[in-house]
């Protein structure tokens, strides 16, 4: 303890107390009719503060969605619900209240019509950006990206829709075909009766674009705009050194204040392997104690705490971010007595940890205290029937967020992302509110499509059946008075009719909450039990590296190769990993010790059907799997080079990827593919013309969902683009087909 004082204590000197106007400022609880008034305005400047998780909801949460009120797996509006007309009554609700957040798929944003406080006309018009011929003062200039968007395959608006009287939204599109399946979650948030609410204005002032503009700026730079108190800090740092088995405290404090952020780098030095460090993320428990009590309120693996709980993965949120190894939290955290952290270190190696944190002074009464609690089930060793319960909590609070690691380990379908998000609170009989699906919940859709990391929401990792992925709860906080029950369903296929809870997998969580006093967090598994087992790990692995490599993070695709070819030692596959983990050297910046120019040029094809690959007319391979990317070096390229591939149908699914690979990179042909459902006279060279039609690229990248098993190689980003073709699915001509044909023409500077 002494030794931490002499490390601790002069940085904590020189910090002080950071109290700010900005900390004393506009907070959402209170008893409604008292509150400033809620605007348009008033919640766009609260959007991205920080201060938001931590104050008490001024209304009750509520959510609108199609989850399927049986149980089943039909999330979508049912034909029931369809007027004549086709259109189909998304909410109706009595003010005062505010919509916190939209979230659809499988339907167009521009056909929602929103109605205020009984108005025959919409106000709102379709939930999207205007094009440019639309008045300047037009209510849906408000609508500025990346407050609304698409991410990860689910479209997603944060932009406050408060209303005064009543609100009714209702889409138009037309869903009387049972081929459309909407899908769609509105949480919105209902107020006390005589709370001042000014509902969504019928024009924009000058003032209030401005205001859209700075949001929405504000929203796309969240580091930037975020009060980055760890960052600010001018007084250094503790080092600690984590024992194996022993606890280090980073955080001793007595009187009333409040924890506005802290940081943990783990192994700043690097003195541990990739392997050892990963492995950190689970081996380091994070436990924080308020005002004396014995029992910690936050519990949780280090990794899991921050969304990190296998690999470093870099993103920034609004309440935390994890870059360059140093993970940060910016949750406030208030006490009244005093705080007490430390972090186990449950692992065989000591482990050197650099701890910041910021403290200021508290001026409330009655804090609510910060919570954060781990859980975890595998369906396989559960009793039949069982969802991951995220959260049981008595008291007053509310939820701050979720993260959630899934993992499926049947090896046959994403179903385990089919299970719904069951929330009841107080003394709901019923769930108070029912989402439509996982990744739904955390404004994905389809099984995730991309990776994302937004201030309220994102896609960690997409690797396979493995998914990792956050949202966190700011305006749309979830409130309870008396208790709160939170579960997440294991899923169920598609459309079934049947029961949720029938997947195999493994899910584990982190709930994120307030409360008005400390209460336990509870137990961790050991060591061993936090390990799932992952029985088709090595297979899924590539998978999650061509998600990276095309986002651009390529210094942590490089570090899961490291990781993968450590941890697997012997097994065939070990080699070519580490030997793909050196080729992505010349992609980081900075980095010019390492030099691939003058390799011979590769020609590379990959496709789950049949074929034959050539190369300016002679044959030079065959394609038999979709899990193996085909390589051969070529010796010869002409001034325009050919590769022809001739392609048999031979499975359900349907893609075709391929081209040319020199000097660490794919070279980009300034021809696409051409494709014929002839026999082109001079095959395979295909000099002539004739027969050839323009491919439809169908924007489609690995994995797809037949395919997220695959062989490592060392082409760095040849799999992580889009799939050029759908060869039988490119016309009518070639979907009649049982070959087909295809050439791309290859100039290289």
């Amino acid at each position: 303890m002494a030794d931490f004082y002499k490390r601790i204590f002069p940085f904590i000197c020189a910090l002080g107390l950071l109290i700010t106007l900005s900390q004393m400022g506009c907070k959402r609880g209170g008893d409604g009719a008292g509150t400033s008034q809620i605007s348009l305005a008033s919640e766009l400047n609260k959007l991205c503060d920080v201060q938001q998780f931590s104050t008490k909801p001024l209304g009750m949460a509520k959510l609108a969605s199609s989850a399927d009120p049986t149980g089943a797996n039909r999330d979508w509006a049912q034909p029931s619900r369809i007027a004549e007309d086709g259109s189909l009554t998304i909410l109706e609700a009595e003010g005062p209240g505010c919509i916190r957040r939209i979230w659809m798929t499988a339907q167009s944003p521009l056909k929602w019509m929103i109605y205020f406080d009984g108005e025959t006309s919409p106000r709102i018009e379709g939930v999207y950006e205007p094009k440019e011929d639309v008045a300047a003062d037009h209510p849906n200039q408000v609508f500025k990206k990346p407050l609304f968007g698409s991410a990860s395959g689910g479209y997603y608006s944060y932009v406050p829709i408060p209303y005064e009287k009543s609100i009714r939204i209702v889409a138009v599109e037309g869903f009387q075909s049972s081929v459309k399946r909407p899908y769609y979650q509105v949480n919105y948030e209902t107020f006390p009766e005589g709370t001042n609410v000014e509902s969504f204005p019928r024009r924009l002032s000058g003032a209030m674009l401005e205001q859209v503009g700075k949001a929405a700026e504000a929203y796309s730079q969240i580091s930037k705009v975020v009060p980055e108190a760890v960052d600010a800090s001018s007084a250094g740092s503790a080092l600690l050194e984590a024992k194996p088995g022993q606890a280090s405290i980073w955080l001793e404090e007595a009187g009333a204040k409040i924890l506005t952020g802290f940081s943990v780098q783990i192994d700043p030095d690097e003195k541990l392997s990739a392997s050892e460090r990963a492995l950190c993320l689970r081996n380091l428990v994070l436990e924080i104690r308020w005002d004396g009590n014995e029992s910690a309120s936050v519990s949780a693996p280090l990794g899991d705490f921050f969304c990190n709980p296998f690999y470093f993965r870099s993103f920034n949120s609004l309440p935390m971010e994890s870059n360059a190894g140093v993970l940060k939290s910016r949750f406030e955290m208030a006490f009244l007595k005093s705080a007490t952290g430390i972090i186990k270190n449950n692992g065989p190696v000591p482990v050197e940890l650099k701890v910041e944190i910021t403290l200021a002074e508290n001026p409330s009464a009655e804090p609510y205290y910060f919570h954060a609690n781990f859980r975890q089930l595998d369906s396989v060793n559960a009793p039949a029937g069982k969802p991951l319960t995220v959260l049981k909590a008595k008291g007053r609070g509310h939820l701050a967020g979720t993260y959630l690691y899934a993992l499926g380990t049947d090896g046959r379908s994403w179903a385990i992302l089919e299970g719904d998000e069951i929330k009841y609170i107080d003394n709901d009989l019923k769930p108070s509110l029912h989402g439509t699906g996982l990744e739904d919940y955390f404004n994905g859709a389809w099984y995730y499509k991309g990776l994302s990391h937004l201030p309220h929401s994102g896609l960690l990792e997409k690797s396979g059946m493995r998914t990792s992925q956050y949202r966190f709860h700011g305006m749309d906080a979830i409130g309870f008075n008396e208790r709160i029950s939170y579960d997440f369903e294991f899923g169920h296929e598609l459309g079934a009719t049947g029961p949720p809870n029938q997947v195999q997998g493994y899910m584990s969580t982190v709930a994120y909450w307030y409360q008005d006093t400390p209460t336990a967090a509870g137990e961790l598994p050991s060591v061993e039990q936090l390990r799932p087992v992952d029985p088709f790990q090595v297979q899924r692995t590539m998978s999650g590296i061509f998600e990276l490599e095309a986002i651009g993070h390529y210094k942590e695709a490089m570090e899961r190769c490291e990781i993968m070819s450590q941890m697997i030692g012997s097994h065939p596959w070990a080699k070519l990993f580490a030997e793909r983990s050196k080729m992505y050297a010349p992609l980081l910046k900075g980095n010019d010790q390492v030099s691939i120019a003058d390799k011979a040029p590769i020609v590379f094809c990959q496709t789950p059907h049949r074929g034959t690959v050539y190369w300016n007319g002679n044959p030079i391979a065959k394609t038999e799997t979709g899990s193996r990317l085909y390589q051969v070096e070529v010796s010869k390229m002409n001034a325009t080079s050919i590769i022809a591939v001739q392609v048999d149908r031979a499975r359900s699914e349907d893609w075709l990827l391929g081209g040319i690979y020199l000097d660490g990179e794919v070279q980009n042909s300034a021809e696409t593919w051409e494709i014929s459902a002839k026999k082109p006279s001079d095959w395979p060279q295909c000099i002539l013309n004739d027969n050839w039609q323009p491919c439809i690229n169908p924007k489609m990248s690995l994995p797809t969902m037949g395919h997220w098993q695959f062989e490592p190689n060392t082409l760095v980003g040849a799999q992580s683009g889009f799939i050029q073709v759908r060869p039988f699915a490119n016309s009518p001509e070639t979907s009649q087909a049982s070959v087909v044909y295809l050439r791309r023409k290859v100039e290289v500077e």
